[in-house]
């Protein structure tokens, strides 16, 4: 528990960081260990958004209208967490344009 915790906290704090550092494009991130949300500011752009993580080799699925959730298995660590921040960055700069 304490190690999902962890890691689940590293998440929340990058989903975050993007939202910060897009924030006409995401809002309202938010977590429970490593189950994580995040909203995207339109259905077109979370679709977009999706299939750009697609391409960069992250699966995530869309939820409700306008949410990206993450379920990671329970193998999923820090390294994997700054991986996928990363290339959920490079999916967000691909789908905004």
């Amino acid at each position: 528990l304490e190690y999902t915790a962890d890691v689940g906290a590293r998440l929340l704090t990058g989903l975050e960081g993007l939202q910060r550092d897009f924030p006409d494009l995401l809002d309202q991130a938010r977590g429970q260990g490593t189950y994580a949300a995040i909203d995207v500011a339109t259905p077109a752009l979370r679709d977009r958004v999706v299939k750009a993580a697609q391409r960069e080799g992250v699966e995530l699925g869309g939820s409700g209208d306008r949410s990206l959730r993450f379920r990671p298995a329970l193998v999923f660590g820090a390294v994997h967490t700054a991986e996928l921040l990363e290339r959920l960055e490079r999916a967000l700069r691909a789908a905004a344009v």
